[in-house]
């Protein structure tokens, strides 16, 4: 999904994810993520986007079941900033405690961590006194700067931020999110950025993955999806999104998603999007379609791409 010339920091290539449920009594298997292939290039931020129940936090999710030697490593290499800050952290440590924790486990000697951890603070624009609190007595923002600080003790290659607003007051969402730039611009961060969130995507992502029941159904740089979305499911929910003009808003014509994701234990013949697109084809509930090329860094799995292309 990129140049290949230029070596990934992390690559996936056909990622599964399938686990069992029973449901009254029968034995399905949920196909969470179904064949996803992602690429992080050095310094790039990929959103990755879509419903709630369509797999992008469990392909985002860290590799907990890994242990020892591969376990550490992997651990220093990828970070992330979870959804809640207030349950990430252990309730009984300072903020100062908890972003020295990672420094102290991976065996820094201990008298570089207070220095390191009040470098930490403040690159995320806390003073020392808010160090000394536990979570309990800081903000819901100040806990989120926690868990960003405690993400880069560690100096990571990659940081996962899943849905790293959408627990805070709308008030300071957006200094969070351009926290997050700074930092990314700043270190050079490369980011994974797990999202439901379209404007804050396009604010912050060079790239976006579009992400519907397992699989990804469009894929490109972040202005192209954003401004000529090829698959019904990223117009729709591009059109979702509240124009600020009320003018606008009333008359634009929208692409309306109806219905909800479908039972990935479960899911349609052909296009699992079928059950909901307004432009579906015979063709849609015979073949699933696969990502193709659709311009230059861009990818869709769509017949009537497909057909456009013909």
């Amino acid at each position: 999904m990129a140049d290949k010339a230029t070596r990934p920091v992390l690559e996936a290539d056909d990622l599964v994810k399938h686990f069992a449920v029973r449901v009254n009594g029968v034995k399905r298997t949920v196909r969470a993520v179904d064949g996803v292939s992602l690429r992080l290039d050095r310094g790039r931020c990929l959103g990755l986007v879509g419903e709630s129940g369509c797999g992008k936090t469990t392909t985002g999710q860290p590799l907990h079941r890994l242990n020892g030697r591969i376990s550490r490593t992997v651990r220093r290499r990828i970070q992330m900033v979870f959804q809640d800050p207030l349950a990430s952290l252990d309730p009984r440590m300072t903020a100062a405690q908890s972003v020295a924790e990672p420094l102290r486990v991976s065996g820094v000697p201990r008298r570089e961590i207070a220095s390191r951890v009040g470098e930490l603070l403040r690159r995320v624009g806390l003073d020392d006194d808010i160090g000394k609190r536990r979570p309990g007595a800081l903000s819901g923002g100040q806990r989120q700067r926690v868990g960003i600080a405690r993400a880069l003790a560690l100096e990571p290659a990659v940081l996962v931020a899943d849905e790293p607003t959408s627990a805070l007051d709308v008030s300071v969402r957006a200094q969070v999110v351009n926290l997050l730039r700074d930092l990314q611009r700043e270190l050079s961060l490369t980011m994974l950025f797990i999202s439901h969130d379209l404007s804050t995507v396009r604010y912050l992502c060079d790239e976006v993955a579009v992400m519907y029941l397992g699989r990804i159904v469009e894929y490109g740089p972040t202005d192209e999806v954003f401004d000529n979305p090829r698959h019904p499911y990223t117009r729709a929910l591009l059109d979702a999104v509240p124009v600020p003009d009320p003018v606008v808003e009333q008359t634009r014509a929208s692409l309306v998603l109806e219905g909800d994701v479908p039972d990935s234990s479960a899911p349609p013949s052909g296009c699992a999007f079928r059950t909901r697109c307004p432009r579906v084809m015979d063709a849609c509930a015979v073949e699933r379609p696969q990502l193709r090329s659709a311009g230059p860094g861009s990818l869709v799995a769509c017949h009537l791409a497909d057909r456009a292309r013909s």
